[in-house]
């Protein structure tokens, strides 16, 4: 169809130039229906791309990798009952557009079935793509830092809202937006204070061979580590509700 269009707007065009050559036996109302033909196409093809789909949109193919692996836990934030069977540590990158599409179809599900029934214990863990995303370092900082005014994740989920938008001044709108102390938050994050701990986190991380956002580790906690399948990309519901009964033995 778009080779059709195209070669009649090609034709329409070498008309048009064709009748400019010749002007003097061109009248109003062809030089007008000509005009009209040439909106008509170019209305038609901006429509054909106006309904593409955004590949940046598209779901990531599900990836599930069944051979175990260990996650050492050490000071990573996590909601839910210390006593949950099930484990889901959830590797994010703020600037990621998966992860916030992650974090606004499925998470809500998550949470409400899972986290806040006592079923599943959920931890949150930095995975920064510096080479893709020059703020998803500095945004998982801030995090860190909402964390010690008690507002990881209220920030977390913040963040993960407006990936595209994560500099410096953004980062403190975000902060003040939650309820945080701003100049304690600004103090924190102009210091550093967690760069080391981020940057210890995704070295433990790749380590364990995982390098796309978002990444999960679905499993159960043994000696103070998460062990378990890992699933990658932006899941639907279904694959984490099959990784939970597998872990419960259910």
């Amino acid at each position: 169809m778009n080779k059709i269009i195209l070669g009649c707007l090609g034709m329409a065009a070498f008309v048009a130039v064709s009748c400019t050559a010749a002007a003097a036996s061109l009248t109003r109302e062809q030089g007008d229906a000509i005009l009209k033909e040439l909106r008509e196409i170019k209305e038609l093809l901006a429509r054909q791309a106006a309904d593409k789909p955004n590949p940046a949109d598209a779901p990531r193919p599900v990836a599930v990798r069944d051979q175990p692996l260990r996650f050492e836990l050490t000071d990573v934030p996590s909601l839910g009952s210390s006593d949950a069977p099930v484990t889901i540590v959830a590797f994010v990158d703020y600037q990621c557009p998966y992860c916030r599409k992650y974090q606004a179809d499925v998470f809500p599900g998550l949470r409400k079935r899972y986290i806040e029934t006592g079923k599943v214990r959920y931890f949150v863990s930095n995975l920064p793509l510096q080479a893709l995303h020059a703020n998803a370092l500095l945004a998982a900082e801030a995090a860190l830092c909402a964390g010690e005014q008690g507002g990881f994740w209220k920030l977390h989920e913040k963040l993960l809202e407006h990936e595209a938008k994560l500099d410096r001044d953004s980062l403190l709108e975000y902060a003040q937006g939650v309820g945080l102390d701003a100049p304690r938050f600004w103090q924190c994050l102009e210091s550093h204070r967690f760069a080391d701990r981020v940057k210890q986190e995704l070295d433990q991380v790749k380590q364990i061979g995982l390098s796309g956002t978002p990444s999960f580790i679905v499993g159960k906690v043994v000696s103070g580590a998460v062990v378990g399948p890992t699933v990658i990309g932006a899941q639907p519901m279904e694959a984490f509700e099959q990784k939970v009964r597998e872990a419960s033995g259910g």
